[in-house]
């Protein structure tokens, strides 16, 4: 089950890397997006918050606390249905640490093989 508690901009994302916004809007890196080099008030940063959809997921963020197969399964779920709506490939889901070079999370998460499950189930019908 995925609850949605907002709609909107949201402040989740913060300032990223436009190199990264990039790479995802084109859907054109391969395994992994280009490193970050910008966080929140760095110069070149851009707002993520007016670009991305946001997940809030429990977890310690230790890198060791392992995440729940259900609700790793929700991630993946609401990530392809969101893409599956706007045409997107699973190169349009990115991880916290992807995007910002002071963000950690998610921890304990191969941000590659979660977007092969996200293509996984892009190669289906909904259901």
């Amino acid at each position: 089950v995925v609850h949605l508690t907002g709609n909107g901009r949201a402040n989740h994302a913060g300032g990223g890397d436009g190199d990264v916004l990039q790479a995802v809007i084109g859907e054109s890196y391969k395994t992994r997006p280009p490193a970050p080099q910008e966080h929140d008030g760095s110069a070149g940063a851009v707002d993520g918050n007016a670009r991305f959809y946001g997940w809030e997921c429990e977890n310690k963020g230790d890198g060791k606390d392992p995440w729940p197969a259900k609700q790793y399964d929700g991630m993946v779920r609401a990530t392809a249905a969101i893409c599956r709506a706007h045409g997107w490939n699973a190169k349009s889901g990115i991880g916290h640490r992807e995007w910002s070079d002071w963000k950690v999370d998610p921890r304990g998460i191969d941000m590659a093989a979660f977007r092969r499950d996200v293509d996984e189930l892009l190669a289906h019908e909904p259901g």
